[in-house]
């Protein structure tokens, strides 16, 4: 015969499994034990109304359904309990609780239809309802971990002769008071805001203000709306009273212009680099007085010499502006980097169009545009979709490529191809020239009759502004003429 210590140990393992996994028992935990209406509720109104007959009528009415899921909970734990007792071979009834978790488990990973208050309605599986009631994901990993380090010491424990470990446990009210004090612990958690919070917050505590603010967007963000008024509210009174984080988090929110007309120089000061170059941007768009812009680019030039990206890109536009084209592409280069899709994309435009400043670089450009075909950039660092026309830089990468390889591969039509976009560019000096003159004469030599015209017009009209050589552009006409190009003729 077994033990009665087998019995206990089963037990607990089963009652701790089915409770974390079967959804009735579990949502029902959550609910009674964390939302104080509903453990009213189920504990039963009656006593409200009084403690007579009709009283206890209407708090058995109010409780029922809790009674009918526990009732459920009960027999299927007792059964399962009472069926696994009588396997007598320990590592196969150890196969069996093993095999009766892993079902339990996959059970609360599907999804499970609730219907929620004033007609709500949407799917949850069991990490889902945990999502959203906003538990960390460290707390959440804390608590599995316990879960699962007490299911295997009772499957252990359920192996072992009683007198090897009863002696040694605590009894059943002290481990009855932790289960207690565990759930009070978790209700006070999940009611912080309104318990802790909200006080705290009416008393001008920022930190509280903070936390009602958060809470208010997180339940904003829940029922899908974009705008969340009450969370604005309490993050401005918390940022009044100095609060950085509740400043950067307003900004995040917040559609009102004189919110970051107060707040982001505010934040620059503190040195932030997103706020600087949000707060520099805002400056160049709004107009500000000489003594502010002196600063916010002061601001600026610190922040990208500490690395930030944003504050990078937003210098090298000012010194683009400034006509400074070589500390202007060290800055978007830096951006580029540090991995900042917008540098690449202005990066890899300038370079492949010749934009002003820039030398065209179809090697860069493309570098550039590989870079911009990865897939995984069109998720932002929060895991959401951002618009980032892949396919497109994939298509411009091919078409680069192609022309690149042409030319290494000596085909003329790539030469004058890449030849005419160099002479097309904003941007052209002595080494420019000097590749145009290079490439168009490789595709004379092979008889491509553009090229040889072209090369007579850059030679004998001094065309684009090239110095001229009579002598050596009459030759390339003759060849283009000698192959009755009408143009040449």
């Amino acid at each position: 015969m077994h033990s009665p210590s087998h019995l206990r140990a089963i037990r607990w393992f089963l009652w701790l499994t089915l409770l974390h996994t079967v959804p009735a028992p579990f949502f029902l935990f959550v609910v009674a034990g964390t939302v104080p209406a509903a453990g009213l509720l189920v504990s039963g109104v009656a006593g409200l109304f009084g403690l007579d007959r009709e009283g206890l009528m209407m708090g058995l009415v109010l409780g029922g359904q809790g009674l009918a899921y526990a009732g459920i909970f009960f027999l299927v734990a007792w059964v399962l309990a009472a069926l696994l007792v009588r396997i007598r071979s320990v590592p196969l009834r150890s196969g069996v609780l093993v095999v009766l978790a892993g079902a339990a488990l996959m059970l609360a990973l599907q999804p499970v239809f609730v219907i929620g208050g004033h007609g709500g309605e949407h799917w949850h599986d069991l990490p889902g309802l945990l999502e959203g009631f906003h538990i960390p994901l460290l707390a959440g990993q804390v608590y599995a971990g316990v879960v699962i380090a007490l299911l295997g010491l009772l499957l252990v424990l359920q192996g072992l002769d009683e007198r090897a470990w009863m002696a040694r446990l605590p009894s059943s009210w002290t481990v009855l008071g932790i289960a207690l004090l565990a759930m009070l612990a978790g209700s006070l958690w999940m009611h912080r805001v309104m318990l802790v919070c909200a006080p705290a917050a009416n008393a001008e505590f920022a930190w509280g203000q903070l936390c009602v603010a958060r809470a208010a967007r997180a339940q904003a963000e829940d029922a899908g709306r974009v705008a969340a008024p009450d969370a604005v509210e309490w993050y401005r009174r918390a940022a009044r009273q100095g609060s950085i984080e509740a400043m950067r988090e307003l900004l995040e929110i917040s559609r009102d212009p004189d919110d970051r007309r107060e707040w982001l120089p505010v934040l620059a000061a503190h040195g932030d680099p997103g706020a600087i170059a949000d707060y520099w941007v805002l400056l160049n768009r709004t107009g500000g007085t000489t003594e502010e812009l002196a600063q916010a680019r002061a601001w600026l030039v610190d922040a990208a010499d500490r690395g930030h990206a944003g504050a990078a890109v937003a210098l090298a536009r000012d010194l683009l502006a400034r006509e400074e084209w070589d500390a202007a592409r060290e800055r978007f280069d830096q951006a580029a980097d540090l991995g900042d899709i917008e540098a690449m994309r202005e990066l890899a435009w300038r370079y492949q169009q010749g934009a002003p400043g820039f030398p065209i670089d179809l090697e860069r450009a493309l570098a550039l545009y590989e870079r911009l075909s990865d897939p995984a950039l069109a998720e932002g660092p929060d895991g959401t979709h951002r618009r980032h026309n892949v396919a497109g830089y994939v298509e411009r990468a091919a078409t680069l490529r192609k022309l690149l390889d042409g030319v290494q591969s000596g085909d003329a039509e790539a030469q004058l191809q890449l030849a005419r976009r160099i002479l097309d560019s904003n941007h052209r000096d002595e080494a420019g020239e000097a590749r145009v003159l290079a490439l168009l004469e490789q595709a004379g030599e092979q008889g491509l009759v553009e090229a040889q015209h072209q090369l007579g017009e850059l030679l004998v009209l001094g065309y684009r502004g090239f110095p001229k050589d009579i002598a050596r552009g009459r030759k390339w006409w003759n060849r283009a003429a000698a192959q009755e190009h009408v143009p040449t003729l």
